[in-house]
């Protein structure tokens, strides 16, 4: 299981280095089908300068504070996502350093309403409220390097993978 940003995962399945993808994009040549779609949140530590505004957030608001941003993992072509206006921006390579960082008060991010609808739900982090884009949707597809060579595991994969998305509504959340 390789965890992927952006051009990542399709540049995977283009080399042929992975059997099966689920991403937000695909490489050209290649058919999916969308399984599900997941949310982002914009959120901050309850204590963020943000968050002590008491008020319906700008994206001028924004860009005066540290942005977290997950690096896209492609080694070709590099994609951004996303508002990226802040002034200052810290990128890292992993989501769930995403979400340390954010929950240590480091800065803001969107980040998976899958990994922080719990900690908002505790306390941890507080979502944004910002006038425009406090939630971001992205169509997640299911894709096959080549679905007539696929193996049994990879076919029992995307058939969970599907099964476990039905679980979710269309707007709902991704891991």
């Amino acid at each position: 299981l390789l965890e992927t940003v952006l051009s990542g995962g399709p540049e995977l399945l283009q080399a042929g280095a992975v059997d099966l993808l689920v991403g937000g994009s695909l490489p050209q040549g290649f058919l999916g089908d969308p399984i599900m779609t997941a949310q982002f949140i914009a959120v901050a530590h309850p204590d963020h300068a943000l968050h002590q505004l008491d008020r319906s957030l700008t994206l001028a608001d924004l860009a005066m504070h540290r942005q977290i941003v997950v690096r896209d993992s492609g080694l070709g072509h590099k994609a951004d996502s996303g508002w990226l206006g802040a002034e200052q921006r810290w990128t890292v390579s992993h989501v769930a350093t995403s979400v340390d960082m954010v929950c240590r008060g480091m800065g803001f991010a969107w980040l998976p309403a899958s990994r922080v609808t719990p900690l908002i739900a505790r306390g941890d982090l507080g979502e944004l409220p910002l006038d425009k884009g406090a939630r971001r949707s992205q169509v997640l597809y299911l894709a096959y390097a080549e679905r007539d060579r696929a193996g049994p595991a990879t076919c029992r994969l995307a058939t969970l993978l599907q099964e476990a998305s039905r679980a979710y509504p269309s707007t709902g959340t991704t891991g």
